[in-house]
């Protein structure tokens, strides 16, 4: 997979020291032979030598619309022209508004307020703020903590990294943690009935047991970073009614589940409430410029209204209107193209597909998946046993080599291709992933 000599494209030829610093890595890895992606079209990538790779995980699942989108880049060089950055603390710009307006559109009626931010990991940080504050502002003060999902991931920040159950062991030497956080096991589709009812009862435990003190819970729908695992819908349902009568609040990260990922605008559709926040990035732009926004019920804005309180929380980037502006543009590219509609078609080919031309491979456990949000699990043999994370390594850099890019998960691989992907696209990945599996065992 050496695409590039690396030392040249440095200016100094003497200059050999790799000068990244990869997110979740350590700096004894060979960047040097790493992948070096030049440009993008579509759904498509390509290497410094040329080499064509069907991104088939949407870049870090936030590419939803394909690369070099003419609506999204007409937005953004539109807005560039015309005003590049504007602070939203003192002041206000009409393409901010206009974004705004429009994913408020997106939410329930009952949340008429977004805040900007830059990152799913940022939303995350202001929903616990705001789920704090707004005890405190109701003359609760006792009510502090924060629970979680062991499995979960919600994202880097210091508040997000302290709910966040699946890093736990990665940053064990950033603690002591955000305090009053707690992340309890949850039924998910890894377990079976009895574990899950199990899991269950110990967190309706804690909750009656300690509702003066907790604040409020942050839910990751579908736990992404663990393997795509649904948390029981039912006991989503059930924890909500729990939380409403001991008055705790709930928020959903949908920054991997929202704009359509699962076919719907948001996971939390297939669920019987409203959030009291929701959590957005990725998906809200395409992930062509840093953006994110969190969602607020009317609740909560009229208790900031009433004891004028201010939320403490900005960035000098939040609301940056290139974001807005291809805000507007995916937002519009969503309507035009009925993506609900394409997600739930190719979605529903590319899962078929994979579990039939899988589905006598020793190595494969199963294909699940909601909408394009599709997780391939993988097992030592056939007694169930989850392979090892060096395997799965393997087979995702060979399936890069045969030109398609998937993402690595705690139990096998993971595709989140574009939105718009189209049928001999889709077509190209089961083909390429039954073609690779068919030829060997792991």
């Amino acid at each position: 997979m050496n695409t590039l000599n690396l030392r040249n494209i440095l200016d100094d030829d003497n200059q050999i020291d790799y000068p990244i610093w990869h997110p979740y890595s350590n700096l004894t890895k060979n960047y040097f032979n790493q992948i070096i992606l030049k440009r993008g079209e579509g759904t498509f990538v390509y290497d410094n030598d040329n080499r064509k790779y069907l991104d088939a995980c949407s870049g870090l699942w936030n590419v939803s619309l394909g690369y070099g989108n003419e609506t999204i880049n007409s937005y953004i060089e539109k807005q560039m022209k015309l005003m590049a950055y504007c602070s939203i603390f003192e002041h206000s710009n009409s393409t901010a508004i206009m974004a705004a307006n429009m994913i408020v559109e997106y939410l329930p009626s009952c949340m008429n307020k977004i805040q900007f931010t830059c990152s799913g990991s940022e939303s995350v940080e202001l929903s616990i703020k705001i789920m704090r504050e707004y005890w405190k502002l109701t003359g609760k003060k006792e009510k502090e903590k924060i629970i979680s999902f062991t499995k979960s991931y919600h994202g880097t920040c210091y508040g997000g990294m302290s709910v966040s159950g699946i890093t736990k062991e990665q940053t064990r030497n950033y603690a002591p943690y955000l305090l009053d956080t707690i992340s309890f096991q949850v039924p998910d589709s890894s377990m079976n009935v009895e574990e899950g009812k199990l899991h269950e009862k110990t967190l309706e435990e804690y909750i009656t047991m300690n509702a003066d003190s907790i604040a409020g819970i942050v839910v990751e729908p579908i736990l992404a970073s663990a393997g795509m695992e649904r948390v029981d819908i039912k006991f989503i349902e059930r924890l909500y009614r729990l939380c409403k009568e001991n008055e705790i609040l709930i928020t959903i990260d949908e920054v991997a589940t929202g704009f359509y990922r699962t076919g719907k605008r948001f996971y939390f559709e297939n669920y019987c409430f409203v959030p009291d926040i929701v959590c957005m990035s990725k998906g809200i732009n395409s992930g062509y410029v840093p953006f994110g926004a969190v969602g607020i019920q009317d609740f909560i804005v009229e208790r900031y209204k009433k004891s004028n309180a201010i939320i403490a929380h900005g960035t000098t980037q939040a609301g940056n209107l290139l974001g807005c502006a291809s805000t507007i543009g995916t937002l519009e590219e969503y309507k035009n193209l009925n993506i609900s509609v394409n997600v739930n078609k190719q979605g529903k080919y590319l899962k078929s597909s994979l579990i039939e031309g899988l589905k006598s491979h020793p190595n494969i456990k199963g294909v699940r998946g909601e909408g394009l949000l599709i997780s391939i699990d993988l097992q030592e043999d056939t007694s169930g046993t989850i392979m090892r994370q060096e395997k799965i390594a393997y087979i995702q850099q060979e399936l890069a080599i045969n030109g398609i890019l998937v993402y690595r998960s705690l139990v096998g691989l993971t595709l989140m291709p574009m939105l718009n992907i189209k049928k001999e696209e889709s077509f190209i990945i089961a083909e390429k992933i039954i073609s690779f599996f068919s030829n060997d065992t792991f």
